[in-house]
């Protein structure tokens, strides 16, 4: 049933008409940010600290619609989580000791990109690590994004990287492979760690956004 689902079958998208963006009075760009990084320390583990640390991503609670939401997993495998909030498809309905960007999206997968994508929007997929890791760059395409901004496109002195490449299979990076590799991605980037920061990641987005054309939308997907 996964396998049938992931090609488009019928039980895959049934459900996807209840949301439209093409029928929406008002269009407006749209900006997804998954931040591996950032943590509420207060809701983990139910700390009553003297001051808030987080007063204004708390503040922020009061004129937007905010909820949790949950995953399959804690502390690693960003890609489950990827897959999970793009297709609808949770992870347990998928066998963990697969993941479904090396090992189950073999063609165009239905996703929340495509619903835009069909909707008129161009769609952009920003992760500041190597673009073959977790065989992103063949995913991504197949996942409805028009382009795919890389670590290996961050530094100014960096030519883009073809969204083709690398090969399918025999250049797909696991997280664990990928950080063995140099991880400096130029030397005008700020890093944490061997990281880069999500200031710069924040950065591309802004940059994208400050540069598109006047006429178009965006439906942005950024992986710090």
């Amino acid at each position: 049933e996964i396998a049938s689902c992931l090609v488009g079958s019928e039980m895959c998208i049934r459900d996807r008409d209840i949301y439209q963006p093409e029928k929406l009075q008002e269009q407006p760009n749209v900006i997804v940010i998954m931040n591996e990084g950032f943590a509420d320390l207060e809701e983990i583990y139910k700390l009553t600290p003297s001051e808030d640390p987080l007063k204004y991503w708390h503040s922020l609670k009061e004129n937007t619609i905010s909820g949790d939401m949950r995953v399959s997993i804690y502390g690693g495998g960003t890609s489950f989580t990827e897959f999970e909030f793009l297709t609808g498809i949770a992870g347990g309905m998928v066998n963990f000791n697969q993941t479904p960007y090396v090992n189950l999206i073999k063609g165009d997968t239905p996703s929340l990109a495509w619903d835009f994508k069909n909707a008129g929007y161009k769609t952009l997929a920003i992760h500041p690590f190597w673009s073959s890791s977790w065989n992103r760059a063949n995913v991504y395409p197949r996942l409805g994004f028009d382009e795919f901004i890389s670590g290996e496109d961050f530094s100014s002195g960096e030519s883009k990287v073809s969204i083709s490449s690398p090969d399918e299979g025999s250049s797909v990076l696991s997280f664990e492979d990928a950080i063995m590799q140099n991880s400096s991605f130029g030397d005008d980037l700020e890093y944490i760690r061997e990281y880069i920061s999500d200031r710069e990641s924040y950065k591309k987005v802004i940059e994208q956004f400050e540069n598109k054309q006047e006429d178009d939308k965006l439906f942005i997907f950024n992986v710090t």
